[in-house]
């Protein structure tokens, strides 16, 4: 019932705020620093006021601000803005970051594209002050970006090689403030509480309240994200139950916490990392084991004997369980880091052993000591942070040593996690029905993978916006063709490519770069650094690629590939000189056109064959796909790859119908999302992953219904 009167909600907030007008006045204030892209700064904002409208509405929005204008703007403060509301259209692959379910789950409703700076209504609050202050005061110590991540939660800083590596090594978690910290700070609350009691030994409940007080102040210094909303829950709970004399269990809490937190925001039920943290809390439960009640009355201590023994079995007893808890973590964690994340860094026991007592014991306890302080002595506050510097250039020094080690990142497939699933309940699950049961379904899932068993190749055209990137797999080896772009921080190839890759499980055997506009070759560095393929083709002079041009003629896994253009290779390959591949396996075909524009139709069209699948030219600009290109290639699919309401409002429609009246099945990932070719024995099978009658709703409601 919550969650279809919050559903509800939901879509009237859609509906109120694009009554309002596309292009308005807002009132916004920053709640996260900006990500930048290609062409924007990107941060979710407070919603506080719509100029103009008669709407009373507050909320979430997805603030997109021009680069030049991000820098003015600091965490904290609130802006009257001019900007354009638009719906929020994410990517949607196989794998990779899925935008419009990361935006739901936090409840963000549309994207707003700033043109204005109009007025600063309000400086930055105590958060966004403290955020501000610390930032300058750590300009000159080697781990800001990890201090500012460890007590902000914004990770902004953190460079992209540098968060790869944390997560090839399995520490990753320990950076982004989540339950772990929170209870930690719970912990550091309750210690002070405790020694304060000593000296108000009257204060019974000093302890309690020291330890949620605490957990909150981290919660709210972390901007009360939903990973700490939920720990903070928990916290509460477990204090209440202590303050009343209720008993509860470990697992009743869990339940309770699961139960209110899906009642009070639905949608983070669509989010991974809800279901992450309940998974490890879950594993840290059956590692644990039973109540400690139970224990005691199956084993009772003797009555008698030396205090020192006693003790010292305690310690043993406590060292022997948080050694079981990272043994369960690290392969329970296994299967779910396989499945978010392409794969498992498995050594990651080792490194945890190290890095969570350094950063639970000392960093973080450190960083908290100094932001309290700070106010009070800049020169203390300092200190402790310089301490905290210390210990996390220890972790970057460790990390940096392994670095040259790629082996320490397992790549799993999704067979490999299954196993890893049946091996996690193999050696953690006592109960010998339950692993017979996953056996039993582990074969259902495997025979259901193997159904597809009679696919020759297949082609897939993914989702990367206004760009490229074309997989061509057969028998498990993948060709890429083009990458999407790339920018300062990031890339297409990190977002999307690159986990589509690992998912499968498959590398990259050879990359054709079809001309050197940043939409195709702009995460190519980063693809050939990241997977080493064997050879790289591209149709402009570089000593370190292999020619593309006309002529060449080769053989791959059962697959025939031509290069029909350009005639010669040039110093700068703009879209003309594009590298135009045909691939055929006897029956089926497909042809690759990057970007050729009609005068280079013209003089390849003789040398083009009919072709099942055409990936249309320059994301279907009418500057391409002339009729004599159209007509002589006579294909029954027709794969555009362009963004969704993108600056170059892309594909156009006389192009479109172009295609359509020739007979072809027009495609467009703007629209579709990925698009996937399974050539067959005797037929060719298409399948996109943005369905309108199977895609779930919010989907459709984040993008205005526009499929």
């Amino acid at each position: 019932m919550v969650s279809l009167v919050q559903s509800h909600v939901f879509v009237r907030d859609v509906n109120t705020l694009f009554d309002c007008a596309e292009n308005i006045t807002i009132n916004v204030e920053l709640h996260s620093t900006f990500r930048s892209n290609l062409y924007f700064s990107n941060s979710v904002v407070n919603l506080d006021q719509i100029h103009g409208c008669d709407a009373n509405y507050s909320g979430l929005l997805l603030l997109k601000v021009p680069l030049d204008l991000a820098q003015n703007i600091k965490l904290g403060e609130t802006w009257r803005v001019e900007a354009e509301i638009k719906p929020i259209y994410g990517l949607l692959n196989e794998a990779g970051f899925d935008a419009e379910r990361f935006y739901f789950g936090q409840r963000v409703i549309a994207q707003a594209r700033v043109h204005k700076l109009l007025q600063r209504i309000e400086k930055a609050d105590l958060r966004g002050r403290w955020y501000n202050e610390v930032y300058l005061q750590t300009a000159q110590l080697e781990s800001r970006p990890l201090i500012l991540a460890l007590l902000f939660g914004e990770r902004s800083l953190i460079e992209n090689q540098q968060w790869s590596h944390l997560k090839r090594t399995g520490i990753a978690h320990l950076i982004a403030i989540s339950g772990l910290h929170i209870g930690l700070a719970y912990m550091v609350g309750w210690w002070i509480g405790h020694i304060l009691r000593i000296v108000i030994p009257t204060w019974l409940w000093l302890p309690v309240l020291s330890a949620v007080g605490m957990a909150t102040l981290y919660a709210w210094l972390a901007g009360f994200s939903l990973p700490t909303q939920r720990a903070l829950v928990m916290c509460l709970i477990a204090a209440t139950a202590l303050f009343l004399g209720i008993r509860l269990s470990r697992w009743r809490i869990l339940w309770l916490t699961l139960a209110i937190v899906l009642t009070l925001s639905p949608m983070s039920a669509v989010t991974s990392s809800l279901w992450l943290s309940v998974g490890a809390v879950i594993i840290i439960f059956l590692a644990i084991g039973p109540n400690q009640s139970r224990l005691e009355k199956q084993n009772p201590e003797p009555r008698v004997g030396k205090a020192e023994k006693k003790q010292s079995k305690i310690y043993i007893k406590k060292l022997y369980t948080w050694f079981r808890i990272q043994l369960y973590l690290s392969l329970g964690l296994a299967p779910i880091s396989a499945w978010l994340l392409g794969g498992v860094a498995w050594l990651s026991i080792l490194f945890n052993a190290i890095a969570i007592p350094l950063v639970s014991l000392f960093v973080v306890p450190l960083l908290l000591a100094g932001i309290l302080l700070n106010p009070v002595s800049e020169s203390l506050g300092f200190g402790l942070f310089q301490l905290s510097d210390m210990g996390l250039s220890l972790l970057a020094d460790l990390i940096s040593k392994t670095q040259a080690y790629s082996n320490l990142w397992f790549q799993a497939s999704q067979m490999q996690i299954l196993g890893l699933v049946l091996l996690f309940a193999l050696i953690c699950v006592r109960k010998r029905w339950l692993v017979f049961m996953l056996c039993i379904g582990g074969l259902c899932v495997a025979m259901v993978g193997l159904e597809n068993n009679d696919t020759k190749w297949r082609l897939d055209v993914l989702d990367v916006g206004h760009g490229l990137a074309v997989l061509i797999e057969s028998d498990e080896r993948t060709i890429l063709y083009d990458t999407g772009a790339g920018w300062d921080e990031g890339s297409i190839a990190q977002m999307v490519v690159e986990p589509v890759i690992v998912q499968r499980g498959t590398g990259i055997d050879a990359l054709f770069i079809s001309h050197w506009d940043n939409d195709h070759q702009g995460g190519m560095n980063y693809l050939i650094a990241r997977f080493l393929p064997r050879y790289v083709f591209t149709p402009q002079q570089d000593i370190k690629t292999l020619p593309c041009m006309q002529g060449q003629f080769w053989w791959w896994q059962g697959l025939q590939f031509e290069i029909v253009w350009p005639p010669k290779t040039v110093s700068r390959a703009y879209n003309p000189h594009s590298c135009v591949m045909r691939i055929s396996d006897g029956t089926h075909s497909v042809l690759l056109t990057g970007d050729i524009d009609a005068i280079s139709e013209y003089q390849l069209v003789d040398a083009v064959a009919q072709s099942d699948v055409i990936i249309v030219p320059h994301h279907g600009s009418s500057t391409s796909s002339t009729q004599v290109l159209v007509d002589k290639v006579d294909a029954n699919i027709a794969i555009a790859s362009t963004s969704k309401q993108g600056r170059w409002s892309l594909p156009n429609q006389i192009v479109v119908d172009r295609y359509r009246q020739s007979g072809s099945r027009w495609l467009n990932t703007g629209t579709d999302g990925q698009v996937s070719v399974r050539f067959l024995s005797d037929e060719v099978k298409v399948m996109t992953l943005r369905n309108p009658q199977t895609a779930a709703w919010y989907r459709q409601i984040l993008r205005k219904g526009v499929e």
